[in-house]
């Protein structure tokens, strides 16, 4: 679980679909999907996000208000393909009803700061359609910028999207801690076979958890560097 000010982020469970349903089956809420979802399509989004848990230790949470206890959306991070990799995007769903008070843009700046600080990313990054204009002040607000651009297709559009990004040296160091030497300048973009061998090699190593696979890959490498100096 994830708090902010006003709000707590969760893991989502099979019981919250009809929650979910009031944002995902609005198509004025889902106007980057061109469309309000169906139940069905309802149904295997939050499928998706029970395996991300499983799979990655993260995913799109439920947002819930601290005051009121109201179901609001869901923000959080999950594992996106880009450039021949797979990056930590953060994205956010809420409810129409509660645009404009600021909600997205807190919750989002909660999953940055978890995504430095518990997942140990050197960088993170939101894939927004170029119409989502308020998706895109959320990424900026919260210091992210422009760093190029992709075509989606979906639902038989083609649909132009900007990645916007942002580092950990370009955090503010006193919320996220200082970057690791190792990945100054790089991006966070790692291939599912650098996943897997990062794993293999971690759980050799005894400093792997399933829950948390991005802690593992700075401790990993300061082990490999600690050794290097030894051997040295």
């Amino acid at each position: 679980m994830l708090t902010t000010k006003r709000l707590i982020l969760r893991r989502l469970t099979s019981e919250d679909l009809s929650l979910l349903k009031l944002s995902l089956c609005d198509p004025e809420t889902m106007y980057a999907y061109e469309h309000g979802f169906s139940d069905e399509e309802a149904a295997d989004w939050l499928q998706r996000q029970l395996g991300r848990y499983e799979k990655d230790g993260c995913g799109l949470w439920g947002v819930v208000l601290k005051d009121t206890g109201a179901f609001i959306g869901q923000c959080g991070i999950t594992m996106q393909p880009l450039e021949g990799g797979t990056v930590p995007e953060i994205g956010y769903v809420f409810d129409r009803r509660f645009w404009g008070r600021g909600y997205a843009t807190e919750a989002a700046a909660g999953c940055m700061e978890y995504g430095f600080g518990v997942m140990g990313a050197q960088e993170l990054f939101s894939i927004i359609r170029d119409n989502n204009l308020p998706s895109a002040n959320v990424a900026k607000r919260n210091g992210m910028t422009p760093r190029g651009a992709i075509v989606k297709h979906y639902y038989g559009i083609d649909m132009p999207h900007t990645v916007w990004s942002v580092t950990r040296e370009n955090t503010n160091a006193s919320a996220h801690g200082k970057s690791h030497p190792h990945s100054r300048g790089r991006p966070c973009i790692i291939s599912p076979v650098q996943i897997e061998k990062i794993k293999h090699n971690a759980a050799r190593s005894g400093i792997f958890h399933d829950s948390a696979p991005f802690a593992a890959i700075p401790r990993f490498l300061a082990k490999i560097r600690f050794q290097s100096r030894r051997i040295a």
